[in-house]
């Protein structure tokens, strides 16, 4: 009987720890979108496969199609060290544009479940993670706003969350420096590239939070210096790594290759 305890422990503690999903039906909210990633490709209806060179989400690395798969339950973006199309490196970047998008009414919570790519110290130079939302229109970054859910730098385990727009609103200014403002947060992620995590967003007509593991790290609030946050605009999804870029800079010969950037599901829901 003892014997037969220890083996139901042993097998217990072998099961990976889950939590209940911020974005999982809760009273008041209810779950309207839900990407599993269970077939063998991605979605056409709902995503985009970035493609090409000069692609912002990739940075400097050639953006190509064939590195955004879905395999085992997962979206796996992979990055490599390789020579294509005069670049040294490729990754990929994977959108929703103009096919899923969600706007403030009703408020809604959009989850994703990932394992970030990199390694921690050197062997992660370079590498740029990020799952984040743009405004599914022709508004240049970010007259309208960017909501930054998640950035993680060097393989640094931080998770980085930051909401962007400019003073100009809604004049529109083109620039990026110019009036350009953020608010951010930097939360500290355990096991960031060896277990998943959940990086959301919830954005009302008065605030975006940002929670991550189902704890609230950052609240942007409507009164906060007149940001300009309401004017329900929607927004789309982005999920990519891009290599290199002015805030990590580029690899070096130590930054470990290939890297994979997992992501287990994505999920909205709305407030009812």
């Amino acid at each position: 009987k003892n014997k037969m305890a220890v083996l139901l422990l042993a097998a217990a503690a072998m099961i990976p720890f889950s939590f209940s999903s911020f974005c999982d039906d809760a009273p008041g909210w209810k779950k309207t979108f839900s990407e599993e990633f269970d077939g063998d490709k991605l979605d056409p209806t709902v995503w985009n496969k970035q493609e090409g060179r000069n692609v912002g989400s990739c940075r400097n690395a050639y953006c190509d199609p064939a590195n955004a798969q879905v395999m085992n339950g997962n979206l796996v973006i992979t990055s490599k060290r390789e020579k294509y199309q005069n670049y040294n490196f490729t990754t990929a970047g994977v959108t929703t544009r103009g096919k899923k998008h969600w706007t403030y009414s009703p408020a809604y919570r959009l989850c994703a479940s990932a394992m970030l790519p990199g390694q921690s110290g050197v062997g992660g130079k370079g590498i740029w993670p990020a799952i984040w939302l743009m405004p599914d229109d022709d508004s240049c970054d970010p007259d309208e706003g960017e909501i930054d859910i998640l950035e993680m730098i060097d393989g640094d385990g931080t998770a980085h969350g930051t909401y962007h727009w400019q003073t100009t609103w809604p004049a529109k200014n083109c620039s990026y420096p110019t009036g350009h403002e953020s608010v951010t947060v930097g939360s500290p992620v355990g096991a960031w590239n060896s277990s998943y995590h959940e990086y959301a967003v919830e954005h009302s007509a008065d605030y975006v939070a940002f929670v991550y593991d189902g704890r609230t790290v950052l609240n942007v609030s409507k009164t906060d210096k007149q940001k300009p946050l309401f004017w329900g605009m929607p927004f789309y999804l982005i999920v990519n790594t891009a290599i290199g870029g002015s805030w990590p800079g580029n690899p070096t010969p130590d930054t470990v290759f290939p890297t994979y950037h997992k992501v287990d599901y994505v999920r909205v829901s709305q407030k009812q």
